[in-house]
């Protein structure tokens, strides 16, 4: 009978000690090296997303990004990978954000998050991920919190207050020189931030401010001032509900009004009074389903009759579309020997790129968002005209 510890002795413990290790160089599978989320065959993404409750058509996005992911798992994936997406229902609530951000993190071990919905909910999960060096790429937020500064691995998507107020202000200082503005906001600290960059851009207008109070409804009250004034162009800018509100209640005619990105939705018309819609000029950065030429949306009305049979394209659907796209490029770009730094220098030196949905795209190692270009745009019941081409809002 062999007497191994003296075969061991013999032979020496540090030679089989390095003949272990390159065995295990050699011959192990590869994955047991690898970046959380990436396996030979398989790159697992994480998102939160209001799969219940009164939010849930922001789901939609969600569903946009899968369809485009098995639309690209279908040509070969990403260098050879399949995209794999790990959707968890927050219903749009922080504390249950942090609660399958852990679990995605902890359990599923996921690569990075992805296109995460909302305010509050994305922030509420940032400790964790930084505690465990995950990046989440392009949350679907408007906050300037999550890029100015820029922070290490956390990349914005849809364009802050600011963003838009510096597009809006250069195409009416352009189109409307020396002419009478008056700027609409509603009275919280992002369009306060915004009513400044607007002034900067119209020093050569006379420009008045009117305010609006959170919480106020005195939309009536805003129009006979606005009136009043008699401006030659009005800006407004606010969130999405008290906007709508105010507009309703605009006059059939007067001066174009323009407004942010908020509104540019092919459904408008059910919103809104089609004679309101045609003094409104909205910013735009997807194409809209109006435009049925549009080799995007060709593309993305393909994808749904292939893979979402039972159901309707929408503007949430697209943007889910288009942000997938983004995430592709980034990924593309990582290579073969994917890791998390090597994904987050990518998306840092991704210039002036756009996709067949996507408008495009400038960001470096301290500029994290990526929707700062923007069309100037009128609605109209069968198609969408744009007035102005790609405006920086840098």
């Amino acid at each position: 009978m062999i007497d191994f510890s003296k075969f061991v002795e013999f032979h020496g413990l540090k030679k089989w000690a390095a003949l272990l290790v390159m065995f295990s160089v050699l011959f192990l599978p590869s994955q047991v090296f690898a970046e959380a989320g990436v396996e030979p065959r398989r790159i697992v993404l994480g998102s939160h997303q209001p799969l219940s409750g009164p939010m849930k058509t922001y789901s939609q996005v969600g569903r946009g990004a899968l369809i485009y992911f098995q639309y690209l798992n279908d040509q070969g994936g990403i260098h050879g990978r399949q995209l794999v997406l790990l959707q968890r229902d927050d219903r749009f609530q922080p504390q249950r954000t942090l609660e399958v951000v852990e679990k995605l993190v902890m359990k599923d071990r996921v690569f990075a998050l992805f296109s995460g919905i909302g305010t509050d909910t994305s922030e509420s999960a940032m400790p964790l991920l930084k505690s465990q060096g995950v990046p989440h790429f392009f949350i679907g937020s408007n906050a300037r919190r999550f890029t100015e500064p820029a922070r290490h691995g956390i990349f914005g998507l849809l364009p802050t207050a600011e963003v838009e107020a510096r597009v809006l202000g250069a195409f009416v200082g352009s189109n409307h020189p020396g002419e009478k503005v008056i700027l609409w906001y509603r009275d919280e600290p992002e369009y306060k931030l915004a009513s400044k960059e607007i002034s900067q851009k119209l020093q050569g207008n006379p420009l008045q401010f009117l305010p609006s109070k959170k919480g106020s409804t005195q939309f009536q009250a805003e129009w006979d001032a606005i009136r009043v004034g008699n401006p030659r162009a009005v800006i407004a800018l606010g969130p999405y509900a008290p906007l709508i509100k105010f507009l309703r209640t605009a006059d059939i005619t007067g001066p174009p009004i323009f407004t942010g990105n908020a509104l540019a939705d092919s459904s408008l018309i059910r919103n809104l009074d089609s004679r309101i819609i045609d003094r409104l000029r909205v910013l735009t950065s997807f194409p809209m389903l109006l435009e049925t030429d549009h080799p995007g949306i060709r593309l993305h009305q393909a994808l749904l009759r292939e893979y979402a049979p039972d159901m309707r394209g929408s503007r949430w659907t697209v943007y889910g579309h288009a942000v997938a796209e983004l995430m592709a490029e980034v990924l593309n770009r990582s290579g073969r020997e994917l890791t998390r730094e090597v994904a987050i220098r990518s998306a840092e030196n991704l210039k002036t790129w756009n996709g067949k949905l996507m408008p495009p795209v400038h960001l470096n190692p301290s500029q994290h968002l990526s929707m700062t270009f923007l069309k100037v745009s009128r609605i109209m019941p069968t198609q969408v005209q744009h007035l102005s081409d790609w405006i920086d809002g840098r």
